[in-house]
């Protein structure tokens, strides 16, 4: 998978957050009026969520394909080739939960730092107990996809 280096809505959002104040500083104008903590929280779990379902589906789409491949595999009598093919989806599987828990812990920690510092720690816990509930989301999601793949032998 491609790393980009786009930036997302949020992450423009919170930059902006940090900067806005900074150039009305320099230019002497009155301060924007304080982001909403409430409307950060829910964007921050919008993202962990859409994040967590990305993943989720890449899971779902690779274990499929695969089962299919190591279907045909078998039924070839190619049984080496589909125990590699299987060690190689699960590779894969674990790769794509991995990266994507990643990216939610540090989405969450950038998130937790800004509610913090605009005096929501209560909303910054709800930001972690949504990311917590995600990467649960993936791991089942991978556990269930490593045990569909071993069902096939």
């Amino acid at each position: 998978m491609q790393k980009t280096w786009k930036m997302s809505w949020l992450m423009v959002v919170l930059m902006a957050m940090v900067i806005t104040p900074w150039a009305h500083a320099q230019n002497d104008v009155s301060p924007e009026p304080v982001p909403n903590p409430q409307q950060i929280a829910e964007e921050c779990a919008k993202h962990i969520t859409r994040k967590a379902n990305h993943a989720v589906g890449q899971i779902g789409n690779v274990t499929e394909r695969c089962i299919n491949r190591i279907g045909e595999l078998l039924e070839d009598g190619e049984i080496e080739r589909a125990h590699r093919l299987a060690r190689r989806c699960g590779h894969l599987i674990d790769g794509i939960a991995r990266r994507h828990t990643h990216a939610i812990r540090r989405l969450t920690r950038r998130c937790v730092r800004v509610l913090t510092e605009l005096g929501a720690p209560q909303l910054a816990e709800r930001v972690v107990g949504v990311a917590r509930g995600q990467t649960a989301h993936i791991a089942e999601a991978r556990k269930r996809a490593r045990a569909a793949i071993a069902e096939q032998f």
